[in-house]
């Protein structure tokens, strides 16, 4: 399965797509992730940018996630039109596509609820499943506010908050259960993430009951 992985900071911190990968190998499918992104890219940009225009049209992929900036967020209108940009070429190429739902900087609740707001309306309207991370997130803090889901700067990810954010991939975009999945994610052999066994154990509940 070939997914093709379109956003910014907030889709290659921590590797992101191979930890989704490595989870999605658990359950027995085997994914091949490719990222078209850049730090602070929009998804205005990435509808105009040849090499991601190129790569729908194709690149033979069977799943396209759609991620949105999250510290310029443009808004829902124009959040809307560079999706409706993007899904003029993912339907002509007939190539699935999911929306990540953002997850907001840290203490930020009122945040958290627009961005989710926005994304999870515009999937329920143009039918499009939704990976709920934000969502999670949000959850997580609630339930779990021992887990640190947030890197030094406080907005971007965790290891542990990549991870919960592939655990909505797998469970929201691919309809797979996520309870079991190992924490620990190898390439030739050195770790890509190395969760102990209760915190990958939060996370999973978090990833379902989101």
């Amino acid at each position: 399965m070939k997914v093709l992985f379109i956003g910014n900071s907030h889709t290659y911190f921590n590797d992101m797509p191979y930890l989704f990968a490595g989870l999605c190998a658990a359950r027995g499918v085997n994914v091949q992730p490719t990222m078209l992104t850049r730090g602070g890219e929009c998804l205005k940009n990435h509808a105009v940018s040849e090499q991601v225009l190129f790569n729908i049209r194709y690149g033979e992929y069977d799943l396209c996630i759609l991620q949105e900036v999250e510290s310029a967020f443009p808004g829902e209108e124009e959040y809307r039109q560079s999706l409706d940009k993007l899904l003029e070429y993912t339907r002509a190429a007939r190539l699935p596509v999911g929306l990540y739902e953002n997850f907001a900087p840290e203490g930020k609740p009122e945040r958290q609820a627009y961005l989710s707001d926005i994304v999870q309306r515009a999937g329920r309207e143009l039918q499009l499943p939704v990976a709920k991370a934000g969502s999670a997130f949000a959850l997580c803090q609630k339930e779990h506010p021992e887990i640190d889901l947030y890197f030094t700067d406080r907005r971007h990810a965790s290891p542990a908050g990549s991870y919960l954010v592939a655990l909505t991939m797998v469970r929201f975009l691919l309809g797979l259960p996520v309870d079991g999945l190992p924490g620990r994610i190898e390439h030739w052999g050195h770790p890509v993430i190395d969760l102990d066994e209760a915190t990958a154990a939060a996370l999973q509940r978090v990833a379902m009951e989101v």
